[in-house]
């Protein structure tokens, strides 16, 4: 079984006090595999997923 290597890139693209919008994409054994936009929010003291967009890769 081969083993897989996975590279995450993650820009903040927008930020308030309360939430941080971070376009984050995923690279599969060099290859562009995924993009998703999540919107964070401060809850209870922590960051948390509040909406996850797919994107185009």
């Amino acid at each position: 079984m081969g083993r897989e290597r996975v590279r995450v890139e993650v820009h903040v693209i927008a930020e308030t006090e309360h939430s941080v919008w971070a376009d984050v994409r995923w690279f599969h054994d060099g290859t562009d595999a995924e993009r998703f936009v999540y919107q964070l929010v401060r809850s209870d003291g922590a960051w948390k997923i509040a909406v996850l967009t797919p994107m185009g890769t």
